[in-house]
C-alpha cells in the first residue's frame, strides 16, 4: 500500500541518518515505521536494514539471537510498540533463521535461547541448512520441567543433533545452583560444541 511504502522510505533513509549517528536510537525508529509495513515488505526492510548496517552475507562465525518469546495474544504483551516488538512473536522463527543462514560464513555457528515448548519449531527451521544440533535444556529447579533451551548449531554441518547435560539455575534451598553461580560471576563457561569438554567445575 501506499502509506507502507512510505513507511518504508521514511525507515531507511533515517537508518542511514541513525548509523551515522545523527538519528534516534533504533528501537525507537523501528516503533514508529514498521508498523504499517506488511510482512512482505518487511522482509524487505530487513534486507535493507543489514546492508545498511553493514551485515553482508557469509561475514560472520558467530551469531547469538534471543528472538521474542511471546505469541501475539499472550498476556504479558505490553501495549508500548517497541517493548512489544522485544517480547512477542509475531512471525515466527523463520526470519530469524534465514538471517543467521545469510549471514554466517560457512560452518558459522549460531546460538539461539527460546522457551523450551519453542523446540520441535526450531528443530523443524534447523533443519534446512544447519547440522550438529547442541540442546542444553535450562531448569529453574531439578526437578521442574525446563523453562528455556540453549541451542547451538553449525552451518552447513552433517553432524546428527545431541542433548547437552541440563543447566539447573536455582538450589532447593534458594539462591543460585552451584553452577549457575559460578556461570553468573564469570567463573565457569557453558560449552555448546559438538564435542565440548566436560562443563568447568565451580571454585569451591
Amino acid at each position: 500500500s501506499e502509506a507502507s511504502d512510505k513507511a518504508l522510505a521514511r525507515l531507511a533513509e533515517r537508518l542511514a541518518r541513525w548509523r551515522e549517528g545523527r538519528e534516534e536510537g533504533i528501537a525507537a525508529l523501528w516503533a514508529r515505521h514498521a508498523a504499517p509495513l506488511t510482512l512482505q515488505r518487511l522482509t524487505l526492510l530487513l534486507h535493507a536494514a543489514a546492508a545498511a548496517l553493514g551485515l553482508e552475507p557469509n561475514s560472520f562465525a558467530g551469531i547469538a539471537m534471543n528472538p521474542p518469546y511471546y505469541p501475539p495474544r499472550a498476556n504479558r504483551a505490553s501495549p508500548v510498540p517497541n517493548r512489544r516488538a522485544a517480547h512477542v512473536e509475531e512471525a515466527g522463527l523463520e526470519p530469524w533463521l534465514r538471517a543467521a543462514r545469510r549471514l554466517l560464513k560457512p560452518r558459522g555457528r549460531l546460538l539461539m535461547v527460546h522457551r523450551a515448548e519453542a523446540l520441535p519449531e526450531l528443530l523443524a527451521g534447523l533443519s534446512t541448512g544447519f547440522g550438529a544440533v547442541m540442546i542444553r535444556p535450562v531448569h529453574a529447579q531439578a526437578d521442574q520441567p525446563a523453562i528455556r533451551i540453549l541451542v547451538a548449531a553449525t552451518l552447513g554441518s552433517k553432524k546428527p543433533a545431541a542433548l547437552r547435560p541440563a543447566l539447573v539455575l536455582h538450589a532447593p534451598e534458594g539462591g543460585f545452583a552451584p553452577q549457575a553461580e559460578a556461570l553468573h560471576r564469570g567463573r565457569a563457561r557453558l560449552p555448546m560444541e559438538a564435542d565440548s569438554p566436560p562443563p568447568e567445575r565451580p571454585a569451591q
